[in-house]
């Protein structure tokens, strides 16, 4: 277990990282809402036209 650090000796985490980070998450997660609400809006008009 050489070389390792000790938790306490490590710096804080950097709080924008973890905030920008977490942002990041919440907008992917939108986008990919946003993408099946497409599919469905498709696939709906696609059935409604046959």
């Amino acid at each position: 277990m050489e070389g390792l650090i000790p938790a306490a000796d490590l710096p804080e985490p950097d709080t924008d990282a973890r905030e920008g980070f977490r942002e990041g998450q919440r907008v992917s997660v939108r986008l990919v809402e946003m993408d099946l609400i497409q599919r469905r809006v498709r696939l709906a008009l696609s059935e409604e036209g046959s």
